[in-house]
């Protein structure tokens, strides 16, 4: 509570007074003199944070600052530095932690030309240098740390880089500025040796052209949560492998393109960004980067890059060409696919249109365009559409085309379910399992027609149902009949002989109804010469 030293040497210092107080909290009397309350407030704003050699002594437990090369004053309230830690004590510093403190002033740090990794997280610095150059200035600060390799200054007060440009940081490798005011980007010239520049959480909203310019070694750029809107000026960077820029602003996938021309991006990060919700956005981005492996922390595997190439192989093909010009190019074969490689054209189904599944083009047979693309010519332009690739062969037996073609031929293909050839066709009808059947029963009746998919009731036809066969019954002889799909061969030679029958033994409109019948079915001859309301029958012997 009392203290008197007068009379002794230390009390001439100027600082005297001040620095007992403030070291003595509960002091009253100092050499006679009470202690007031102006004087505490004055020695705690000139002391408090103020770091002392005494401090370090104590810290590191001895006084020997030459021999050290790691320094950890971190959370320790330090406000000012007071120059303790200087070239001149510490001349083989190499690492040195003040993080969580309350540095706001650089300038006590000269003369450190050991140190290569400075850490001053969460303090106050605002400044990094002079804003301008002064040749006839003494260097002080970061102008001193000439050896610096990782200078971490995250959630501090900077507002701006342009004072980069006066610091001699030729060597710095790592920069790390996340937390602070920063705007702009600029000042970067002397940073040629940059592989890690972190600005997350900054106000950064545009990168402007030429910023990044310096930065030829740059391996890792964050710039995530900073509001940017565009993607531009983000090249070149020749050896840039990771680039985050999550929870930003971009919006466009047309941006994509602005960072495509990156030749070594391996980890992509674009996650929080209304980009990110875009359709197509992942496939869009590993379709534009072929180097890339993470794409927002999620590997890119193999299967998962196919998949993306048959996606886009797919649109490619499937997107119109239009060539200048009247005439029509072909570049594809309809047989044998792009370059006659024989490889088939992977196309959407909600691309399919009756034309392709033909084969030909409207208002022609399919079998004379087998060999033919579909062509659409317009004026001033020609439009390809590229059908469906097949076997000339094969498409000249199995097409289907709705302008030649009933429905049933599209649900149930000719030359399979009756058992019978197809028209200028010499194979046979077959099961589904591939089988060759020959001589199937009643098969031989409909040689060159399509059977009639019409069941009769047995009762109203006159003709007892146990003498004729019904649709579905099996021969009574023969070799087996083929069937596909359920159906029977046998209901095509079934509904011939009722054809027949009716013909033969039925008057009046069961008469009609089965000589139509029968010439649907090729066993009755068309009564194409018959006069209108007047019909020919066996049984009445004329005109009726």
């Amino acid at each position: 509570i009392i203290l008197d030293l007068s009379g002794n040497q230390a009390c001439q210092r100027q600082e005297y007074r001040l620095y007992t107080i403030f070291h003595l909290k509960k002091l009253k009397v100092l050499d006679g003199l009470g202690v007031e309350s102006g004087e505490q407030a004055a020695a705690n704003d000139t002391y408090s944070g103020r770091l002392t050699e005494e401090f370090i002594v104590e810290k590191l437990g001895h006084k020997f600052f030459e021999h050290v090369s790691e320094l950890d004053l971190s959370s320790q309230r330090i406000r000012d530095t007071a120059n303790c830690i200087s070239g001149e004590f510490f001349s083989n510093l190499r690492v040195l932690n003040l993080d969580n403190n309350m540095i706001s002033d650089l300038s006590g740090l000269r003369g450190l030309t050991a140190l290569a990794v400075l850490r001053l997280n969460h303090n106050r610095v605002e400044h990094l240098g002079p804003e301008k150059f002064d040749p006839n200035a003494t260097p002080v600060g970061l102008q001193t740390l000439s050896s610096l390799e990782v200078l971490q200054l995250g959630f501090n007060e900077i507002h701006g880089l342009s004072a980069c440009r006066n610091l001699p940081l030729f060597g710095l490798k790592v920069l790390f500025l996340q937390g602070n005011d920063i705007s702009k980007i600029d000042g970067l010239e002397n940073l040629t040796q940059v592989r890690e520049l972190v600005l997350d959480k900054n106000k950064i909203r545009l990168v402007d052209f030429g910023s990044l310019l310096p930065l030829i070694n740059l391996r890792e750029l964050r710039i995530e949560e900073n509001g940017l809107k565009s993607l531009s000026n983000l090249v070149p960077l020749p050896r840039l492998q990771a680039l985050h820029l999550g929870a930003n602003r971009v919006a466009d996938i047309a941006d994509l393109d602005k960072i495509a021309p990156l030749p070594c991006v391996l980890d992509l990060t674009l996650a929080n960004n209304p980009v990110a919700r875009k359709q197509l956005y992942r496939a869009t981005a590993i379709q534009k980067l072929p180097t890339l492996r993470i794409l927002d922390n999620k590997e890119i595997s193999a299967e998962e890059r196919e998949r993306v190439d048959v996606l886009f192989a797919m649109d490619n093909r499937n997107t119109p060409t239009y060539v200048s010009g009247a005439q029509p190019v072909a570049s594809m074969s309809a047989n044998h696919g792009p370059a006659g490689g024989g490889a088939k054209v992977p196309i959407k189904m909600s691309s399919v249109t009756f034309d392709q599944l033909g084969g030909g083009v409207q208002g022609g047979h399919p079998h004379h365009a087998a060999n033919q693309q579909t062509m659409m010519v317009g004026s001033g332009a020609s439009f390809m559409c590229i059908g469906l690739s097949k076997n000339a062969d094969q498409q000249q037996q199995h097409d289907w085309h709705p302008f030649h073609n009933s429905t049933g031929d599209f649900f149930l293909p000719a030359g399979k379910m009756s058992g019978r050839p197809r028209a200028n066709s010499s194979s046979t009808g077959s099961a589904s399992d591939g089988e060759h059947v020959e001589g199937a029963g009643w098969a031989h009746v409909a040689h060159d027609r399509r059977a009639s998919p019409h069941k009769f009731p047995t009762d109203k036809r006159g003709v007892a149902g146990a003498n004729r066969p019904r649709s579905g019954d099996k021969p009574r002889s023969g070799p087996a009949v083929a069937t596909v799909g359920g159906s029977s061969a046998a209901a095509v030679a079934s509904a011939a002989l009722e054809a027949r029958t009716m013909a033969s033994g039925m008057p009046g409109q069961s008469h009609a109804r089965a000589r139509k019948l029968g010439y649907l079915l090729g066993s009755v001859p068309p009564a194409s010469s018959t006069p209108r309301g007047r019909h020919a029958s066996p049984l009445n012997g004329g005109a009726r």
